[in-house]
């Protein structure tokens, strides 16, 4: 008698999950080698101004913003979230510190050229730079507890005040991102 070979289920079964298990592990390969190259991450950049951190992209000069003291974009392969627009967004800001006014042009990088200040003006020239980066760019900070200007914080302590006020009505909405006309006014008394 000749032995026939048959499988059994469970050897159907486990050559099943065999050739599973290897296509599983294969077909992410050739998947992801028919896709675009993925985002390379590259080492952040330190800056102190905008002018640390321009690109050049396919011959051609990038602005890139430096935020937190970082270039927000550090190869021409990553995503630019603060791209430079020639039309700006233009609006007032006010920071009284004890009832008096403080000058944001003083305190500014002429470098500095995503945000630019004029007397009580603020032009930004990327669509969603929020306040801090804004004040980041005078040295100024502001939370719902302390305004801190050149390293000196004025907290709320000792009956001291302290508000953000975005078109005449109060706000705690700090990395708002201001729009055209808008007036913004922080004091501290």
């Amino acid at each position: 008698m000749s032995k026939s070979k048959k499988m059994d289920g469970k050897q159907i079964g486990m050559l099943i999950f065999l050739i599973l298990v290897v296509v599983g592990f294969t077909a992410p390969i050739f998947i992801n080698n028919l896709e675009p190259t993925a985002t390379i991450s590259s080492e952040p950049r330190p800056c102190i101004t905008d002018t640390n951190c321009s690109l050049i992209c396919e011959d051609e000069p990038i602005a890139i913003l430096c935020s937190n003291n970082l270039c927000t974009k550090n190869t021409c392969n990553e995503k630019n979230f603060y791209p430079y627009n020639q039309t700006f967004t233009s609006f007032s800001l006010e920071i009284k510190l004890n009832s008096t006014l403080i000058n944001p042009p003083l305190l500014a990088n002429k470098q500095d050229f995503f945000i630019i200040f004029e007397k009580n003006q603020v032009k930004t020239f990327s669509p969603l730079i929020n306040l801090a980066q804004i004040l980041e760019k005078i040295n100024t900070k502001l939370d719902s507890q302390c305004l801190t200007i050149n390293n000196t914080a004025h907290c709320i302590i000792n009956n001291h005040k302290l508000q953000l006020n975005i078109n005449n009505k109060q706000s705690y909405q700090f990395d708002y991102i201001p729009q055209n006309n808008d007036k913004i006014e922080i004091m501290y008394n």
